[in-house]
């Protein structure tokens, strides 16, 4: 038999006659089968009559799609064949609502998720319309298919009050009905007016679109008006449009009167557009008049017709030739008043009168005076380099003059002068001259000297003195003339200068750089002759010394020597020798030497000459050979060493046995000395 596409093979249980049919439980075959086989006989060949078929464990899975998702599921008991079973969608997805629908046939389970319904998550915005308003609103909690939120208009939109309600249907949220509308208004509201806030409450609730007026001064004292607040959607808007600026007795506006200026508050608080008058007395004591005070927009402005008064305090200055002088009311003086008083009063030296007048608080003065010089003026002059100041003796009138000795202002002074007064300052006409003092001073520059020449004695103007050079310095000659000229002095030389023995003048000879300086005072022009040795023990011959105007000049015809501390170095062959004079050698001088003093090895003579200080050899030193000096030569295969016995003369030459260098060897050989070396 064949269940469900499997095969199987089946026994009868008993002996069944022809014709006859035996029945068995399909579970006999395999437990997930259900129903009964029917096994009929016929001549003894068997036919089965099927009506077996497998049933659906609830340990079998399938799979299911819920909302595009596929998940594994199994039914909660057996499902017979061609039958089906249900799970809830919630035992799958938590959340969900509705059943799965789970059938087999032969065994074989298929699930149906499309009775699945969604939630809807919080935080799900939908779209809600309403008061000719759209706006987003988002669920607030997690609602089931079918289920309904209910949220507040003021959460879509700010000032409405009533209800959203919101449904859910398999996952979309949608608007189900709504009740918004504009909430009125019953909170307290605050009012900002100019800077100063203020918080207001409402008597009973305003509706939406309702409105209420105030005084604008219950928010702000500093304004006129009314505040007319309106209620929007719960919130109460204030419009200020209609409030306007009153003044303060804060409020304040500038005054100028004449010298014055001043600062004018009202006494009490002014309403917009109102004014009033008040006197210029209560503002300032000094003052006269009236002025009007006005409020426009908060704003003070005034209208003046104060003019104010001089009072004892005020001051006037004017001049009064180079004198500055001020004056003050002896009482205090109305507006166009006048007051005359004497110039002696306001300042000593003064003569005449002068009137002061008061013209809108400033005094105006007319004045007459003329100023005297009294003994405190001071007038300066010049005379010649001299700067002289003058004071009179008495007080002086306006116009009038006084005379004076021009010594009595200064010692080195002659002669007179006169001050006079105009209008207070002194003017000098002077016959001063001056005379030349022994701190007086003219320059004389006698090469090589600069010396500043002052008179003995005072000397009068125009006057001339003469004076010998050498009471200026030591070493002039001749005279001079001092002349003094208005103080000043200038001078008319015949100075010359001779040559101390303090003087040097320094000339070279050859190699040597010498000074030299006069053995005695020589006048100008003059000369000396001196020895070339007493300059320097390195020269000889002889010098002359000039004189010409304080400048030493030499004429020298020295000539250098060379000392015996001095050196010459020559070659001969590899030795390097130096040799000084015995003694010191005159210019031109020769002399000859042996060179054995200068090396033990050397032969000969050389000449030693002197040129101008230096030393030349002229050499005929030649080299000797020393016992020491080797020739090699070849004899045969034998490489043999010949040596002098004895030192040998330059050019010299010795026969020698060749035994003496080798036993083997028999003959001579000849040794030679050339410039310290030895052939063979």
């Amino acid at each position: 038999v064949s269940v469900a596409g499997a095969s199987h093979t089946v026994a009868l249980q008993s002996r069944v006659s022809s014709g006859n049919l035996e029945q068995q439980q399909c579970s006999s075959i395999d437990a997930t089968y259900l129903g009964v086989l029917g096994l009929a006989c016929s001549n003894g060949v068997i036919t089965a009559n099927n009506l077996c078929h497998k049933k659906c464990i609830s340990s079998a899975s399938t799979q299911v799609v819920i909302r595009g998702t596929s998940y594994t599921v199994s039914p909660s008991s057996d499902i017979e064949h061609s039958q089906s079973g249900h799970i809830g969608c919630s035992d799958v997805i938590a959340g969900y609502s509705g059943s799965i629908s789970l059938s087999c046939s032969e065994g074989t389970l298929t699930a149906d998720g499309t009775g699945c319904l969604a939630f809807c998550s919080a935080s799900t915005s939908v779209s809600v319309a309403f008061s000719g308003l759209t706006r987003s609103v988002a669920m607030v909690t997690q609602i089931a298919h079918g289920g309904n939120e209910t949220v507040g208009c003021g959460v879509a939109e700010t000032g409405f009050s009533g209800n959203l309600i919101l449904a859910c249907s398999n996952g979309q949220v949608s608007l189900h009905s709504q009740t918004c509308f504009e909430s009125p208004c019953s909170q307290p509201y605050q009012v900002l007016l100019d800077g100063t806030t203020s918080t207001w409450q409402l008597v009973s609730p305003v509706s939406h679109g309702g409105s209420i007026t105030e005084y604008c001064a219950t928010a702000n004292v500093a304004y006129d008006g009314n505040i007319t607040a309106t209620c929007i959607r719960g919130a109460m808007v204030p419009n200020y449009a209609a409030c306007v600026p009153a003044c303060l007795t804060s409020r304040q506006t500038s005054l100028v009167v004449g010298s014055y200026q001043l600062t004018v508050n009202p006494d009490a608080r002014m309403g917009n557009g109102s004014s009033y008058q008040k006197l210029c007395s209560s503002v300032n004591a000094d003052l006269e008049g009236t002025l009007t005070l006005r409020c426009t927009m908060g704003s003070v402005s005034l209208n003046s017709a104060c003019v104010p008064s001089c009072l004892t305090s005020a001051q006037a200055t004017f001049t009064v030739g180079s004198s500055t002088v001020t004056a003050s009311p002896a009482f205090r003086m109305s507006d166009g008043s006048s007051e005359q008083r004497e110039c002696a009063a306001v300042k000593a030296g003064l003569e005449g009168n002068f009137t002061v007048r008061c013209q809108s608080g400033s005094l105006v003065v007319d004045s007459a005076c003329v100023p005297s010089c009294l003994t405190s003026a001071q007038a300066t002059f010049t005379v010649g380099f001299y700067t002289v100041t003058a004071s009179p003796a008495f007080r002086i009138s306006h116009g009038s003059s006084e005379q004076q000795e021009c010594a009595a202002v200064n010692a080195d002074l002659e002669g007179k002068f006169t001050l006079r007064c105009e209008s207070g300052s002194l003017v000098v006409d002077s016959a001063c001259v001056p005379s030349c003092l022994t701190s007086a001073q003219a320059p004389l520059v006698v090469n090589p000297y600069t010396l500043a020449v002052s008179p003995n004695s005072t000397m009068l103007n125009g006057s001339s003195n003469q004076m010998q050079c050498a009471t200026l310095h030591a070493g002039l000659e001749g005279t001079l003339k001092l002349r003094c000229d208005w103080g000043n002095l200038s001078i008319e030389s015949a100075c010359v200068a001779s040559c101390l023995t303090s003087f040097q003048a320094p000339f070279s000879v050859g190699p040597y750089n010498v000074v030299t300086s006069p053995a005695s005072r020589m006048a100008n022009g003059s000369s000396e002759q001196q020895q070339c040795s007493a300059v320097s023990a390195s020269l000889s011959g002889s010098l002359a010394l000039h004189c010409e105007s304080g400048s030493l000049r030499v004429e020298s015809a020295c000539a250098a020597a060379c000392l015996s501390s001095h050196s010459a170095s020559f070659m001969v062959g590899s030795y390097n020798l130096s040799v000084s004079p015995a003694s010191t050698m005159a210019n031109g001088s020769s002399v000859q030497r042996q060179c054995a003093p200068l090396n033990p090895n050397l032969e000969g003579n050389f000449t030693l000459s002197c040129t101008w200080g230096s030393l030349k050899v002229y050499s005929g030193c030649t080299t000797s050979c020393l016992t020491s000096a080797q020739a090699r030569f070849m004899v045969g295969a034998y490489n043999v060493v010949a040596s002098p016995d004895s030192l040998m003369a330059h050019a010299s030459s010795v026969q020698k046995q060749c035994s003496a260098l080798n036993s083997t060897l028999e003959g001579s050989f000849t040794l030679r000395c050339q410039a310290g070396s030895v052939t063979v």
